[in-house]
């Protein structure tokens, strides 16, 4: 079936599969989805210049420091205002446990979750909770969430969600990393 073009003010707009906004590639469908091929493209360009970079440093610590900072950005960028499914959220986890499998010789889960906990990074899934957390607490003390009000509902629920599941006091002037290291913390010891 062809669809209609639509005109705004004599401009046709195109019909597309996908459109990037703001850095973040949408996908057209009947749910909102988001692409990550390039975000994913830029953070493994950014990983693997780094350590050709770095050649023969043989301290995994360094690397991980360059690439926390510099490449995992690219895989973070937008995400947080998004409410990603299980599917996304795993591929962007794999691309970050690459990482560390590569830089510490396994493929073992467990392993890969224990060198990022020792290291002192956190998982994929917590860091996104956390820069999630983050920024709806942005919104939430800027009032431009209100609770109550039906377009926030499904913010102001994840909102109240992340902060039970990390323990957080909702008055706190700040959201702290050492509640998703403690509940990461807890997760490698069951």
């Amino acid at each position: 079936m062809k669809c209609e073009e639509i005109k705004v003010n004599n401009f046709k707009i195109k019909w597309v599969n996908s459109r990037k906004y703001l850095g973040v590639e949408i996908l057209s469908g009947t749910k909102f989805q988001l692409c990550f091929k390039e975000a994913k493209r830029k953070f493994f360009y950014a990983v693997n210049s780094i350590l050709g970079n770095l050649g023969g440093v043989n301290s995994p610590f360094v690397a991980l420091h360059l690439i926390m900072s510099q490449a995992t950005p690219h895989l973070l960028y937008g995400i947080n205002a998004c409410h990603l499914n299980k599917s996304s959220i795993n591929s962007l986890e794999y691309a970050y446990n690459s990482v560390f499998a590569k830089l510490f010789k396994t493929c073992d889960n467990n392993v890969i979750y224990n060198c990022q906990f020792y290291a002192g990074y956190l998982n994929f899934n917590i860091l996104y909770e956390y820069n999630t957390l983050t920024f709806l607490k942005k919104l939430v003390d800027n009032e431009v969430i209100k609770f109550g009000t039906n377009i926030d509902t499904d913010d102001h629920l994840l909102y109240e969600k992340l902060l039970a599941k990390y323990n957080i006091d909702r008055d706190s002037l700040f959201v702290n990393k050492k509640y998703f290291f403690t509940y990461f913390e807890k997760l490698l010891n069951n």
